[in-house]
């Protein structure tokens, strides 16, 4: 069998988002210790996603507009360890913002593994008179013309009942 390779990198702010072509050991893939951030900042966590092979890194002192990872000890459900000193360059992604809109019970987040492609989670409640809704917001300043789509892989109610559950795509003129 083969040690599994990075296959893209990419950071929204002081979150990276590392994408594997296999499934990880949990255990290695979890340890921040297993990443440095070539010329300087901080891993503080690693966590490996739901899917298996993408593990999102907490950092701090990330600069510039491109950075390098330099991973080690990550293995494959087999055992296999990746290459040793294997580098991962990317790209930090200008003008994402995001934040929790009002009080949802589930905390979103968002990251990326590859320039403009985002993976957001998040909960929220929405009230019939818009006074209290609440969300997980994921904005992008862009200037001029532009395309965009969003994908929708899975949407799932924490009750497992609620049919008003909903994501999508807005396009503003301004932020007002």
């Amino acid at each position: 069998t083969f040690p599994p390779t990075v296959v893209s990198v990419s950071a929204l702010g002081d979150v990276i988002g590392i994408c594997f072509d296999e499934q990880l050991d949990d255990t290695s893939a979890s340890d921040p210790t297993n990443y440095v951030l070539a010329g300087g900042g901080t891993v503080a966590s690693a966590e490996l996603q739901p899917d298996g092979q993408t593990v999102v890194l907490g950092v701090s002192g990330l600069e510039g507009a491109t950075f390098t990872v330099v991973i080690n000890n990550v293995e494959d459900l087999a055992g296999n360890a990746i290459a040793a000193d294997t580098q991962a360059n990317g790209t930090i992604e200008p003008g994402v913002a995001a934040q929790d809109i009002g009080e949802p019970a589930i905390s979103g987040s968002v990251y990326s593994c590859a320039p403009g492609r985002y993976v957001v989670t998040g909960g929220g409640d929405a009230f019939a008179d818009n006074t209290g809704d609440q969300m997980f917001f994921v904005s992008e300043t862009i200037t001029g013309d532009f395309d965009k789509r969003a994908r929708i892989s899975s949407i799932t109610a924490s009750d497992g009942i609620d049919n008003w559950a909903r994501g999508g795509l807005m396009a503003r003129g301004d932020n007002a």
